[in-house]
């Protein structure tokens, strides 16, 4: 009884304080039959993998505040994108999303319209998701405008069965005339059959609700190896661009597989302008900054793609600029600009305290510096002024 009542004890100090030092691991994702996966609804809880950010997703399965009805003052941009854009690793009013509103706002220079960002970012994510999830969740949403964001570094990766070996997601194929055939065999996948089950998702809603059960569940997860400070930069850098080769080389030194996950790729793009037209919405494109595009040394850049045999480490860029010209989209080169502004103030734009500086995700400053840029563009366009 004694023994009981001290691990009674033991909970009642533990999971408060776990609470107090922003400590948890909460199971942010549940299965999805168009997606394969996507955020949980309603869920909310504390990321501390890499950063630091309290996360909280709305009843629809965005995270970010509950959406509502649209007023008619009010100018809707939908984001997708993967991780970058999701940015778990900083609080809600420290993405690019919520900070893309506030600019907006803020320098629009009109009363009668209040721009509206709705974070669609899902880590994991490529392309061929990001489609579902424009057709299934963004477009009942009713956007005015759709922002395209493209992480070339995994996206096309993740677009291709044969080079992401990922049974977890759905994916699409070419076919006749190169149209998009869309590959969901992913809902017969053991893996996917028994994670959707009732038992898994009620176990999921346990777990969310007690930090201790969520440290358990941490400390049983197989571990991968991840960027940290005492890691050298330099060879996590290398060995990512090595993984990545695809992104850096021109088309007529792609692999096979490599070739044909950017024509994937290139299609799916196609296909999301096409149906966002169709829609009678706004559309536009921008490419998410890599750790070695938006490295503030110019020196320490040019060591990396000379030892990875690099020879433009903006050849994704000018591909999907390519691609935007194709398909009439309107196309902004933020990789580009990234390293610009990174070089000018010194300042690592990815990167946490936890991990390697200058790897991984944006930071807070990444995600201002991005979303100033890609304010600053939007407000440009004409689609995107009041009329």
């Amino acid at each position: 009884m004694a023994v009981g009542f001290g691990f009674l004890v033991a909970i009642a100090i533990l999971e408060p304080a776990l609470r107090i030092l922003g400590i948890g691991y909460p199971n942010l994702y549940e299965h999805d039959p168009f997606c394969g996966f996507r955020l949980r609804k309603g869920t909310s809880g504390v990321w501390t993998r890499e950063g630091h950010g309290n996360v909280f997703i709305n009843s629809l399965g965005f995270r970010g505040p509950e959406i509502n009805a649209k007023a008619t003052n009010v100018f809707r941009i939908a984001v997708l994108g993967d991780s970058f854009i999701e940015a778990l690793q900083v609080d809600q009013a420290d993405t690019f999303c919520a900070r893309l509103q506030n600019l907006l706002n803020q320098t629009s220079g009109s009363k009668s319209r209040v721009y509206e960002v709705i974070n669609c970012g899902v880590s994991g994510f490529g392309t061929a998701q990001e489609l579902l999830m424009l057709q299934q969740y963004v477009f009942p949403l009713n956007p005015d405008a759709v922002l395209l964001a493209v992480y070339p570094e995994n996206d096309i990766w993740n677009n291709s069965r044969e080079l992401a070996v990922d049974e977890s997601r759905p994916y699409f194929t070419l076919g006749d005339n190169s149209t998009l055939v869309s590959d969901m065999s992913f809902r017969a996948s053991l893996p996917w059959m028994i994670g959707n089950t009732p038992y898994e998702r009620i176990k999921a809603a346990i777990v969310n609700r007690s930090r201790i059960l969520q440290v358990i569940q941490e400390a049983k997860r197989p571990k991968t190896a991840q960027p940290t400070v005492a890691n050298n930069a330099e060879a996590i850098l290398i060995a990512a661009v090595n993984e990545s080769r695809y992104i850096y080389q021109r088309s007529e030194k792609l692999s096979p597989d490599e070739k044909k996950a950017w024509d994937v790729t290139d299609r799916l793009i196609h296909a999301i302008a096409s149906e966002c037209r169709t829609h009678h919405t706004s559309v536009f494109l921008v490419n998410v900054s890599s750790s070695l595009q938006a490295w503030p040394d110019p020196a320490f850049r040019k060591r990396v793609a000379s030892t990875c045999k690099v020879e433009d480490v903006f050849e994704s860029e000018n591909r999907l600029r390519r691609v935007c010209e194709m398909a009439d989209l309107p196309f902004y080169a933020l990789a580009s600009a990234m390293q610009q502004e990174a070089e000018r103030s010194s300042v690592f734009l990815h990167g946490f305290s936890n991990t390697a500086k200058g790897v991984g995700h944006w930071n807070q400053q990444g995600n201002a510096v991005a979303a100033k840029l890609v304010a600053e563009w939007l407000l440009q366009q004409d689609s995107m002024l009041p009329k």
